[in-house]
């Protein structure tokens, strides 16, 4: 995720297999994921709308390298979270220009501890301003920033929910009191084990109850590259059946 876009963006230095940035960021000469994303539309035939993801500017900042005499201070300089806010919203525009209509930031370094919390999500809503509808994506464990990042101006805020311990506190009040729709992780990335229909139709119960079925979104913890291929289809499948199920 990091990869993807630091190889494409002027100013990146990649060939000693770190995001090294050796001076001033420039926009990419094409767009990052436009042919991607495009041929995910065309494979979907259809039946399904296709939702754009993203890297955040914040997540690409904190794993960047700066190297000595670069443009930037470090990679946690606001100039450069800013930069890459830019650049990722001509991503968006871009995405926007071709149909697409929902639009995804991944933001995990917003639950690390190490992320200015406050500049992230003002990048967030630099981006979520080209998107019809934006998601913005935090995994790991939100409780401490769960309340900034109700502030974020998107229009879904999608967390991990397979470690319900983790959680924070979710109710209907506070979701529609900041506007927002909840797209919850119901299958986790972390593991190969298949998770049942029914294991995923009683997780999305509990917090249908709890925050209103209109309100929820449904999806895996985070991304499930790192899983066998076997392993995320049948963890997809599980959580369209597991979603039908309680819909019926």
């Amino acid at each position: 995720m990091i990869a993807r876009f630091t190889t494409s963006i002027p100013g990146y230095d990649v060939s000693s297999g770190r995001s090294a940035i050796f001076q001033k960021l420039g926009k990419f000469p094409e767009p990052i994921t436009l042919a991607d994303t495009l041929l995910a539309r065309e494979l979907a035939g259809g039946r399904a709308e296709v939702k754009a993801v993203l890297t955040g500017p914040t997540t690409l900042a904190l794993a960047s390298v700066v190297q000595p005499g670069a443009h930037y201070q470090g990679n946690d300089d606001p100039d450069l979270v800013h930069a890459l806010a830019d650049i990722i919203a001509s991503e968006v525009a871009a995405l926007v220009e071709a149909g697409v209509r929902v639009v995804q930031v991944d933001e995990p370094a917003f639950s690390g501890g190490r992320a200015d919390i406050d500049l992230g999500i003002r990048c967030v809503n630099r981006i979520a301003m080209e998107a019809p509808l934006a998601v913005l994506h935090v995994c790991g464990d939100v409780r401490p920033v769960f309340g900034t990042l109700l502030r974020a101006d998107v229009a879904v805020l999608a967390i991990e929910g397979t470690r319900e311990e983790r959680l924070p506190p979710l109710n209907r009040q506070t979701l529609e009191a900041a506007g927002k729709k909840l797209c919850l992780g119901c299958v986790d990335s972390a593991s190969e084990r298949v998770e049942s229909v029914d294991e995923v139709k009683q997780r999305v119960e509990r917090f249908a109850e709890r925050v209103g079925v209109e309100n929820l979104w449904v999806a895996p913890d985070c991304g499930l590259r790192p899983l066998s291929r076997a392993a995320a289809l049948g963890k997809l499948t599980a959580l369209v059946q597991g979603a039908r199920a309680l819909a019926d």
